[in-house]
């Protein structure tokens, strides 16, 4: 069974624009979705999300052996995808200054805020990979080896060897 991607694009504009607020009319659903793809690819490229592949319009489909994505793995885009849109409001963040004689303006849009938002996600996500780096090798499957002990004979392999 695939994940749509755009069933989640709520979460996302949950996690980038403060309550109250909505987003700017020039960012679409699809803008949205290919956000989410985007951050599915670069999860990937961090070394998650090894069982599934991503289409461009959203949908997450298991590879052959793997469960159906977990709610928490969607998360984890989710906040992949934030990362990215808040690092690409800090680099639009603008001034404007207008001065006509005595009259001055300034409106200054700060990205303090939105620096410390996306130092706060980028935390969350490094808590989250060292956290999985820290699983690696936990598993709760128990392989047991078993072996036999055998004697060599060196007559068997060295002919030029003479026993005493």
């Amino acid at each position: 069974m695939s994940v749509a991607l755009a069933t989640y694009k709520d979460s996302l504009t949950r996690t980038v624009v403060p309550m109250g607020s909505s987003l700017p009319s020039s960012v679409t659903s699809t803008v949205l979705t290919q956000y989410l793809v985007d951050a599915f690819w670069e999860a990937r490229l961090d070394g998650l999300l090894e069982g599934y592949t991503c289409d461009v319009s959203g949908s997450i489909t298991p590879l052959e052996g793997t469960e159906d994505l977990d709610r928490k793995w969607v998360s984890l885009i989710v906040l992949y995808a934030a990362i990215k849109i808040l690092s690409n409001q800090i680099l639009n963040t603008k001034s404007l200054r207008a001065k006509a004689g005595p009259v001055e303006f300034e409106q200054t849009i700060s990205a303090t805020v939105l620096a410390e938002m996306l130092k706060q996600l980028r935390l969350t996500k490094n808590q989250i990979l060292e956290e999985l780096d820290s699983l690696v090798g936990q598993t709760d499957t128990f392989i047991f080896d078993a072996y036999s002990i055998r004697a060599l004979s060196p007559v068997g392999y060295w002919p030029s060897v003479e026993l005493t």
